[in-house]
């Protein structure tokens, strides 16, 4: 194969249509949090239930105790679950933001690596490197170690993107 250089054209909305999609970057319900958030609040529901009910009587009164702990330890996993959701949401805002500065992107493919460049700065990747691919109908991810690469297919022509999902089959197994 033959070096094949693929221009890149950057929109921020495209990214975040990929990675904030599904809830991604909501905090009570994004897939992280909303089984906790639901859980909480069934959980408060059935805690007003026995208190506006009376129905927690002097007998009773471990039962309310062990409800209330429950409850109070369910918000402290949903709290950490919040905070892991605006942490990533905020690196992917600080990632997006850096990409903003930016006026040149462009894909190389070799026979042996895949070189990203951003303002003339070039990462060199080796194909054998990819641990994961995802080619899906409107973008494609690639990971490397600690190295993530994501490609919407609005960033790029389609002759291109096809281009892309050909040689990524060919040289990653």
């Amino acid at each position: 194969m033959n070096e094949i250089i693929i221009p890149l054209i950057f929109n921020r909305t495209d990214f975040e249509e990929i990675y904030f999609r599904d809830n991604q970057a909501s905090l009570f319900f994004s897939p992280t949090t909303k089984n906790k958030t639901f859980f909480i609040i069934i959980l408060g529901l059935i805690f007003a239930i026995i208190y506006f009910n009376d129905l927690a009587s002097l007998n009773s009164l471990g039962f309310y105790y062990i409800i209330g702990l429950i409850f109070l330890f369910s918000v402290f996993r949903l709290f950490v679950s919040v905070i892991t959701t605006v942490r990533w949401k905020n690196g992917i805002v600080k990632y997006l933001n850096s990409l903003e500065n930016n006026s040149f992107f462009e894909l190389e493919l070799t026979d042996n690596f895949l070189i990203v460049n951003i303002d003339y700065q070039e990462e060199y990747t080796q194909w054998k490197d990819f641990t994961k691919i995802e080619i899906k109908y409107d973008y494609i991810f690639l990971q490397s170690g600690s190295l993530n690469y994501l490609f919407p297919k609005k960033s790029m022509s389609e002759k291109d993107y096809n281009l892309l999902t050909k040689t990524l089959k060919e040289n990653i197994k």
